[in-house]
């Protein structure tokens, strides 16, 4: 479902192409990524006639939404007060370990993997929805690691994008968005969601057709 990704990434541009304003408070802007990335998702998975219902789309939009504040606040969390030393003092914002990368995107992919495979198919039982979002966040966590590495290069071309359309702050340098890690996120943001929604259409398509052969099997005589 190749739309699932379009999805992501149609939701990550409008984020990353947001104009920077200084001194926000970040309490709505920690909601944003994952709010348009749930409308995306929710509206997508609508049209497709895959699911039913406002209060579906409504709850996925929910879950995208606190689902990256919370793997934010776990990728800093691990890094800082993680159970070995993986921030060393001085060291600067934009220099991430993998290891506190890939456990943020793995419960942040966990969350909406578990809203999405439950509300678009009710009917298996909760230990199969676990073991399959489970699998699907394993994948969330890598392309966490790979999007944050990709920095010094998509994250620049993304920040010279911005720049190129007055987006950035006045007096903004590429050399700030590399320490303060802005590129690494950017480029964090579009690869994660763009993954998230090919992988989750692979599943969902994966799942319809099952379906589809088994109603096949049980409605053809002998």
């Amino acid at each position: 479902m190749m739309v699932l990704g379009f999805a992501g990434l149609f939701s990550a541009l409008l984020v990353i192409c947001s104009p920077r304003i200084p001194n926000r408070v970040g309490d709505i802007d920690y909601l944003l990524p994952g709010g348009l990335f749930g409308v995306a998702l929710s509206v997508s998975l609508w049209w497709r006639k895959i699911l039913k219902g406002l209060w579906k789309m409504l709850a996925i939009t929910a879950a995208a939404s606190i689902a990256f504040p919370i793997a934010a606040l776990l990728c800093v969390g691990f890094e800082y007060f993680g159970p070995w030393p993986l921030h060393s003092p001085g060291k600067g914002f934009g220099d991430l370990s993998n290891a506190a990368l890939f456990v943020g995107g793995t419960v942040g992919s966990f969350l909406i993997c578990i809203a999405v495979l439950r509300l678009v198919r009710p009917g298996p039982r909760w230990t199969r929805i676990l073991d399959e979002a489970l699998l699907w966040s394993l994948v969330g966590g890598v392309l966490s690691v790979v999007g944050w590495n990709l920095g010094p290069w998509l994250g620049m071309a993304l920040w010279r994008m911005q720049h190129s359309l007055n987006l950035t702050l006045p007096g903004d340098r590429f050399e700030y968005a590399l320490v303060q890690g802005r590129a690494g996120g950017d480029s964090l943001l579009l690869v994660w969601q763009m993954g998230m929604g090919l992988f989750l259409g692979f599943e969902l398509d994966g799942q319809q057709f099952a379906e589809q052969r088994e109603k096949t099997k049980t409605s053809t005589p002998g």
